[in-house]
Formats: C-alpha cells, sequence, structure tokens
C-alpha cells in the first residue's frame, strides 16, 4: 500500500515583516505535487507578498518554506532558481519585442522559449514575437508575463491573478492548459479573486485575511461549492465580511 505522498512546497508558520508592518501571519499550507491551489483574498490581504517570498523574491522573518523536503527557508536564490514565478506585467522591458524577451529567458535558463507547447498556444505568445513591449495592451503585457514563469518546465509556478486583462477565450483556453500540465506532475498556485475558477479549477486552496489564514479548502469543499456557485460565493462573502 503506497503511503502518503509528501508536499512538493511545505509552508510553515510563515510571517513577513515590510517596513516594519506585519504583511503575512503565521502562514501555513501545503502544496501536492499535480495539483492547483488557488489562493483567494481581498485586496491588501497579503497574497502578492506571499507568492514573492516563496518565490525568492522576498525575504522571511519566521517559518519554514521547504520544497520536496528540502529547508529553504533562508536560500532566496535556490527558491528563486526551483519556483517559476511571472514579473509584473509593466516591468517587462519595453524597448524589447516579445520574442526578444522569450529568448533571452531560454538562453538563461537552457531551455526552448517556446515550451511548454500548450501555455505558449493558448496564450496566443506566438503572434507577439514581434511587438515592442513597450507598444503592446496590458492584455499582451500579462500573457508574455505568465508564458516567462514556464520556461524551463519548473515543477512548481506561481502566479499571482493571472487572468486579469486576459479575454474570455484566452482565460478559458489558458486554465485548460494548466489543468493538462497538473495532470502531468506540474504544481501550480493562482491568486484569484474569481471564487467560480476557484471551485471548478483547484485541487484545494485557501483564503487569505489580512494576512492571516481564514480558511483552508480540500477537494471534496471545492467540489460542493462547485455544486452550488451562488452559495459558494456568499459563504466566502460571509466570511470575508466577519
Amino acid at each position: 500500500m503506497a503511503g502518503p505522498v509528501e508536499p512538493v512546497l511545505q509552508v510553515e508558520n510563515l510571517s513577513i515583516v515590510l517596513s516594519g508592518q506585519t504583511i503575512v501571519r503565521e502562514v501555513s499550507f501545503s502544496l501536492a505535487p499535480g495539483s492547483w491551489f488557488g489562493l483567494v483574498g481581498v485586496n491588501g490581504s497579503g497574497k502578492t507578498t506571499l507568492l514573492r517570498a516563496l518565490a525568492g523574491r522576498l525575504p522571511v522573518d519566521d517559518g519554514d518554506i521547504l520544497i520536496g523536503g528540502e529547508d529553504l527557508t533562508d536560500e532566496e536564490g535556490k527558491r528563486a532558481g526551483l519556483i517559476g514565478f511571472a514579473p509584473a506585467p509593466e516591468s517587462l522591458p519595453n524597448l524589447l519585442r516579445g520574442g526578444e524577451l522569450l529568448e533571452l529567458l531560454g538562453d538563461a535558463r537552457h531551455a526552448d522559449p517556446k515550451a511548454p507547447a500548450g501555455v505558449y498556444e493558448s496564450l496566443g505568445v506566438g503572434r507577439l514575437a514581434n511587438r515592442r513591449i513597450g507598444e503592446m495592451s496590458s492584455g499582451m503585457r500579462q500573457r508574455l508575463a505568465i508564458f516567462s514563469a514556464f520556461i524551463g518546465s519548473p515543477r512548481i509556478v506561481l502566479l499571482d491573478e493571472p487572468f486579469n486583462w486576459l479575454d474570455p477565450v484566452a482565460a478559458y483556453d489558458f486554465k485548460a492548459a494548466l489543468a493538462a500540465l497538473t495532470a502531468e506532475g506540474l504544481s501550480v498556485i493562482t491568486a484569484l479573486h474569481d471564487v467560480g475558477t476557484l471551485a471548478t479549477r483547484a485541487d484545494a486552496g485557501m483564503l487569505l485575511d489580512n494576512g492571516a489564514v481564514l480558511k483552508v479548502f480540500d477537494r471534496q469543499a471545492l467540489t460542493r461549492g462547485a455544486a452550488d456557485l451562488t452559495a459558494f460565493e456568499r459563504e466566502i462573502y460571509e466570511l470575508f465580511s466577519r
């Protein structure tokens, strides 16, 4: 009989302080291999700070971050190398063309700049290859930023509200591509505002409020939520309104 599956990412009592203010407070959760974890919170709840810290872009002040069972809490550079993380779209270099940016990232990561093909195609990144980033719309920049997180095929990808600025067709296609990749073993965390995506797409999830865990959902709870999205939305609204 198979034993329990070790989480690909384990977060234990994580706290992050910025400019003297505690932004993330004793957050604990785990990310299973080949799963989609949804992170939901109101603006200012600490979602972006948490994702940036996990991805090695910010130091942590207390708690532990384990990847594949290895304690990497104090090794920001190693976490950054292991975890795919989408930059803010507005931070992309304006003078480069889309294809040039992807080629640079591919060279740096010794990887195919057009892989994984499912994400590349779902986001329509090929159509942006010859356009200067400074001339792109917010949605186009978002597509490039999202895809950049996947170059090099990391085991874990973190995306901060990736469906913002995507049109309905691109959002649907990208969700399908994410589901296919998780079925192949990718583990992904997406910060979300859309409760429907949490309930219908994620395998587990968490509500973050004022930097602390408000509620954790397993697959069973999300399946119940998907069966009655209106009631699920009301439940979450009431939790955040307490």
